[in-house]
């Protein structure tokens, strides 16, 4: 009876102190991921404007899609002509 009394306590207490340990991991790991998005926009853009200052073509198909919506957006918003 007595055992059964300290592992539900030290159950509960052990609860109480993993909650806020994993709610804070979890809330670390979200602000993490969305600072590295923010900076990896932030470093595209910087080098879509240089290659479309330059007039540079790029050979991956992956990266000539993304370049022509980062060109379509741009020209959309105004920001280049």
């Amino acid at each position: 009876m007595i055992i059964d009394f300290l592992k539900a306590t030290i159950g509960l207490a052990l609860k109480l102190l993993m909650y806020p340990i994993i709610f804070g991991g979890g809330l670390a790991l979200l602000i993490y991921s969305l600072l590295a998005i923010k900076k990896d926009i932030e470093i595209k853009n910087i080098v879509f404007a240089q290659a479309y200052e330059e007039k540079y073509m790029f050979k991956s198909p992956k990266l000539k899609e993304s370049y022509e919506n980062w060109t379509r957006k741009m020209i959309k918003n105004g920001e280049i002509k």
